[in-house]
């Protein structure tokens, strides 16, 4: 699987190490947070387990919602 991801993302023009199985599902799981899905069908078609396991792949950028120094940064 990891040589036909490569391979198709390469034929794409796209650096082809930069990818992998797990950047499928990170964006899977990304996009389906994004489009308002809930947590718990996702999990189940990702096969996550845990909820916390599938915040790490939440590539979403939260870190600096609500942040303090919101004014500054």
């Amino acid at each position: 699987m990891s040589r036909i991801i490569k391979q198709v993302f390469g034929a794409a023009g796209l650096e082809a190490s930069a990818f992998s199985g797990h950047s499928l599902r990170a964006g899977f799981v990304t996009s389906a947070l994004d489009g308002g899905q809930d947590a718990l069908k996702i999990m189940k078609q990702s096969r996550h387990v845990k909820v916390d396991t599938l915040k790490i792949y939440d590539r979403r950028a939260h870190e600096f919602e609500g942040h303090v120094g919101k004014g500054f940064l």
